[in-house]
C-alpha cells in the first residue's frame, strides 16, 4: 500500500511537473511574441511620429511662407494665428493682435461687411472670393479677396475658422487702368 501511495504520488507530481514545464514554455514563447509584437510598435509609433513631425513641418512652412494671408480665428472670430503676409497686409503687430483680442471685424473698413460676411459664415460656414476693404492702422485701404471656412478640429477641439485674403489691389488698379483705355479707345473711334 506504501507502496502503491508512493507510486502514486510521484505520478501525480510528474503530471503536475509536465503541466509546470509546458506552462513555462508557453510562457516563454509568449514573451518572446510580445517582445516582438512591443519592437514592432515601438518601431510603428517611431515612424508614425517622423511622418507627423514632416507633416507639421511641411505646414507650418506653407502657413509662414505664403504671399497670401492666411488667419486661423477662434470661435468668436478673434486672431489665433497670422502669418507674415498678415501682418504685412493689415498692417498690425501679431502681439498687438493677440493682446487686443482683434477680431476678422477689426479689419474690415465698413462695419456693414462684417455684417454681411458674419451671415455667410453663419448660414454656409464659408465664404467664397468675398471682396471688401480692409482699413490699415495708417487709415490706408486694401482690396482683398477673402476664402474661409469653419474647422470642426479634432479630438474635442474647439472649432476654428481658417481665412486666406488676397491682396487685391494691384488687380483692381490694372482693371481700372484697362477700363480708362478702353474708354479713351471708344472715344477716339468716336472722334475718327
Amino acid at each position: 500500500m506504501l507502496v502503491g501511495l508512493i507510486t502514486l504520488f510521484f505520478n501525480q507530481s510528474w503530471k503536475i511537473n509536465e503541466k509546470i514545464l509546458s506552462a513555462k514554455q508557453q510562457l516563454e514563447e509568449t514573451g518572446i511574441k510580445l517582445r516582438e509584437l512591443n519592437q514592432t510598435l515601438e518601431q510603428k509609433v517611431v515612424e508614425r511620429t517622423e511622418r507627423l513631425t514632416s507633416s507639421e513641418h511641411k505646414a507650418r512652412r506653407i502657413f509662414e511662407q505664403s504671399l497670401d494671408t492666411i488667419v486661423v480665428t477662434d470661435r468668436a472670430f478673434n486672431v489665433a494665428e497670422i502669418n507674415k503676409a498678415g501682418i504685412s497686409l493689415t498692417g498690425f503687430q501679431k502681439a498687438n493682435m493677440l493682446d487686443r483680442k482683434m477680431g476678422l471685424k477689426d479689419f474690415l473698413a465698413s462695419p456693414s461687411e462684417w455684417d454681411r460676411i458674419h451671415s455667410l459664415l453663419d448660414t454656409h460656414e464659408y465664404i467664397l472670393n468675398e471682396e471688401t476693404d480692409f482699413l490699415r492702422p495708417d487709415n490706408s485701404q486694401v482690396r482683398v479677396l477673402i476664402t474661409g471656412g469653419v474647422d470642426y478640429g479634432a479630438f474635442g477641439c474647439d472649432k476654428t475658422f481658417h481665412f486666406i485674403i488676397k491682396n487685391i489691389n494691384e488687380k483692381k488698379r490694372m482693371e481700372q487702368q484697362i477700363a480708362q483705355a478702353d474708354k479713351l479707345a471708344a472715344l477716339g473711334e468716336l472722334s475718327a
